[in-house]
């Protein structure tokens, strides 16, 4: 799979769900891109990794880094 296209729908997966890439843990980023690539294979993701991400939970956490 090409790389730019796996990182630019891992982006567009991040705006929709509110996150940056740094509100994830090295393991979530992996299994995020481990579901765009099956996506792009034409495979079904249901509650990925953004979908059991509690929001608000790093939300928070993001403001408390700054």
């Amino acid at each position: 799979m090409e790389k730019s296209v796996v990182e630019k729908k891992i982006k567009e997966k991040l705006d929709e769900y509110g996150f940056i890439e740094s509100d994830l843990t090295p393991s979530e980023l992996e299994e995020l891109k481990d579901e765009v690539e099956a996506e792009l294979k034409g495979e079904t993701i249901l509650d990925g990794v953004l979908f059991n991400i509690p929001y608000y939970e790093r939300i928070a956490e993001r403001e408390n880094k700054q």
